[in-house]
Formats: C-alpha cells, structure tokens, sequence
C-alpha cells in the first residue's frame, strides 16, 4: 500500500495546476477569424516594397510622438522619415518600426492576452491592420 501514496499526493498537485487554464477564457474566436482572414488577404496581395503613415497617439506622454512615413523595401524597413518637416528619422532608431505584416503578431498577441482595451481594423481589399489601439496599461 505505500507505493500508492506518492501517486495519490502527485494527482492532486497535477489536477490543481491543470484545472489553472480552465479559468482563463478563450481568446474571442471572432478576433482570431478576422485576424486570419485579414492575414490572407494580406498573402494574397501583399507587396515586398510600400511605404505607410504611422500615426501613433499616447494620452500620457509630454510630447506626442510625431507621425513618421516609413518605407519598406525587400520585407524589412528600409527608411522613415517624420511627415512634418521631412526629416529622417536616424538609422540608430529604424529598429522601432514594423513592416505591415508584422502588425498581425501584435494583433494576434493582444487577443491572446485579453488586452482589456483593444480595437483593431483591416483595410477591406489588401488586409494590412489600418487601425490598432491597445492599451496594455489596463492589464
């Protein structure tokens, strides 16, 4: 018989971690099926070289950030420049920007997160996300 009490200690322990994911809701299978077909559009018409306005609007900072039209050429950011003076922005901080489908994966994050404020819109012909507000702050 004491063979068996290691075993019926273990069980518990591997009952109690396990019942842990089933509090957590699912993510919204609705977001994840617009994300995907958003995603397949995306493939399906998608361009190696674009350009694209950042918009980037934050409640609590000194200075809002200023919108910045980035270029990508080959699948990866190639230039950004500020939208209005037209400066560059350095090379040192191209690494702060995305390219279009890498968009998804902030979006495909947000909803496996349950980001408590989170809105998400996809341009209707070619996919990309046209317009992304997450709020992590809430979480």
């Amino acid at each position: 018989m004491r063979p068996l009490r290691p075993i019926v200690l273990v069980i518990p322990l591997l009952t109690v971690f396990a019942a842990c994911d089933l509090f957590e809701p699912e993510p919204n299978p609705q977001l994840i099926n617009q994300l995907e077909v958003a995603e397949a559009r995306w493939a399906a018409n998608s361009a190696a070289n674009y350009s694209y306005v950042l918009v980037r609007r934050c409640n609590n900072c000194v200075a809002p950030p200023a919108d910045v039209r980035i270029t990508v050429a080959n699948n990866a950011v190639a230039s950004a420049i500020y939208v209005d003076g037209e400066d560059p922005v350095p090379a040192a901080q191209l690494s702060q920007f995305i390219t279009l489908p890498a968009y998804f994966e902030l979006v495909r994050d947000a909803i496996k997160r349950r980001v408590p404020q989170f809105h998400v819109a996809y341009d209707e012909q070619r996919g990309f996300v046209d317009n992304l507000v997450i709020n992590y702050d809430l979480t």
